[in-house]
């Protein structure tokens, strides 16, 4: 059975280490970087299917971010979901995803509907 990896990127906080412990509970593989260049190492090394990313995560620049996703994707679905509801951050980091965003405060619910758009196909339903 394929497992959908899920990479969070942000300052840990009750309400990613909840999100974390529902997904994995549920059976997502998850993983936790509290810092950009622990967050861009295991990007690399995990290849995952989503990424919740606090743009702003050890002084990182949304654009930095959207370069890095960017290479990392490579023609690959990937969904970023952002802990952040800066317009600038979620413009600059839309384009490097195929989902779309979903701003802070993020909904448990919500993230999960978003996880649950990933088919069998592994292809990534558009989130309106």
């Amino acid at each position: 059975m394929f497992s959908t990896r899920i990479l969070i990127i942000a300052h840990e906080g009750p309400d990613l280490r909840r999100a974390q412990e529902r997904l994995s509970e549920i059976g997502y593989e998850t993983h936790l970087a509290n810092t950009a260049a622990a967050g861009m190492l295991l990007l690399g090394k995990l290849q995952p299917e989503i990424v919740v990313l606090d743009p702003l995560v050890g002084r990182g620049r949304p654009e930095d971010w959207r370069r890095a996703l960017e290479r990392f994707r490579a023609g690959r679905p990937l969904a970023v979901v952002l802990t952040t509801d800066d317009p600038f951050a979620r413009r600059s980091l839309a384009e490097a995803a195929d989902l779309g965003v979903l701003p802070r405060m993020f909904d448990l619910d919500y993230l999960l509907s978003i996880v649950d758009g990933y088919d069998d196909d592994e292809e990534f339903l558009r989130a309106g």
